[in-house]
């Protein structure tokens, strides 16, 4: 089990139209599909080696190709709420209460929220930081069992409709997960989402699926997680392992890492 599990949210990044995309204005939105298409030579490696490239094997995204052993677990959130924004993401991401949900894993691990950007409606301590670049600095320096990142100039980008710039940011933040990995301990889980999704050629927040990759650090392989029905299965998973709570919302991907789900086995 791991001591240490990181999430970073892209907090920007779409990842192709969701079914209902026709009731958002969102048909054909594709957030990171369309930076990639849109900037010669865009590349995530580090991504790219966890299976960033292989959830959508049947729609490739230019120059994120499929790996043939991905290096982590990868698969695509459809969110679940019907009115998503900023709050709603976020809320969803913890059990659709994020201050409940917080305070009762931290009565069992240290828990740290870090962000580029102010965190509205939670009363749980936030780490305001000046930037994306000091707050890869505080996950790095700090030890908490739980880490939440969320990352603001890739929001910053898509909004305005800098497409270079978002794919710039992309790019960084990939190099800087890097630097992150190199940094964990065996079995620790490093995990990469976005409770937002924009797509920077339309300048807009829309109604798309969005990406989730994990690694297991020292595991070195890993396998589908399919299309998830929703962003609180990243909180499930780590109350499910962190804790003896039942999640109330979400499904844990334990089973496909690897664990042993314990409220499962009757531990």
């Amino acid at each position: 089990m791991p001591d240490h599990i990181v999430i970073v949210d892209l907090f920007a990044t779409g990842f192709g139209e969701a079914p209902e995309a026709n009731r958002y204005d969102s048909v054909g939105a594709d957030g990171l599909g369309h930076t990639a298409s849109s900037v010669p030579e865009f590349s995530v490696p580090t991504m790219q080696r966890w299976g960033l490239g292989n959830v959508r094997f049947n729609h490739p995204i230019a120059g994120i190709e499929p790996v043939d052993s991905a290096l982590g677990y990868f698969g695509r959130v459809h969110v679940e709420t019907t009115n998503w924004n900023q709050d709603t993401g976020f809320a969803e991401l913890w059990q659709g209460d994020a201050d409940r949900t917080l305070h009762q894993v931290s009565q069992f691990a240290s828990v740290q929220l870090i962000s580029a950007m102010p965190v509205d409606r939670i009363s749980f301590p936030v780490l305001l930081v000046d930037d994306d670049r000091a707050g890869f600095e505080m996950v790095r320096s700090a030890d908490q069992n739980v880490q939440y990142l969320r990352l603001g100039s890739g929001l910053t980008h898509s909004l305005r409709g800098d497409v270079g710039g978002f794919a710039t940011w992309l790019e960084w933040v990939d190099h800087e997960l890097a630097t992150l990995s190199e940094q964990l301990s065996p079995d620790d889980w490093l995990i990469v989402t976005s409770s937002v999704a924009t797509d920077p050629t339309l300048g807009r927040f829309t109604r798309e699926y969005v990406p989730l990759l994990i690694e297991v650090k020292g595991q070195g392989t890993g396998q589908a997680l399919g299309i998830r029905r929703t962003l609180a299965d990243v909180s499930a998973s780590i109350m499910a392992t962190v804790t003896p709570l039942v999640p109330a919302m979400g499904h844990p991907f334990l089973t496909e890492l690897g664990l042993v789900d314990h409220h499962m086995d009757g531990d």
